[in-house]
């Protein structure tokens, strides 16, 4: 494995903090770490912004949002509902199962 020229700040009329930045710029285009960091990072942004945007400012975004707005009793009336249809249904395939298990003659 070669290794990489370092780039060296000569007096080129640029300033020492543009060269910096475009050095730290070029940092995950060039090394695996910084770049899947830096894809996460974005990710992760743009997930949230995204539905923050579809859903609304007070729609929680994920679990660790929906209770904390629960315990704080901040949770939208019609989420509140969304959640007790979606135990009730979940409960009743538990617990009154309407298919016959198969006789598998055991």
């Amino acid at each position: 494995m070669s290794d990489r020229e370092k780039i060296e700040f000569k007096q080129t009329g640029t300033s020492s903090w543009k060269l910096r930045l475009h050095q730290l710029l070029r940092l995950p285009v060039t090394r695996t770490g910084p770049a899947i960091v830096v894809t996460a990072i974005l990710y992760l942004t743009a997930y949230n912004v995204g539905v923050r945007y579809w859903k609304g400012e007070n729609h929680p975004i994920n679990r660790f949002g929906w209770r904390l707005q629960e315990q704080n009793g901040q949770l939208d009336p019609l989420l509140v509902a969304k959640k007790e249809k979606v135990l009730a249904y979940h409960n009743s395939r538990f617990y009154n199962a309407r298919d016959t298990p198969p006789n598998l003659q055991y």
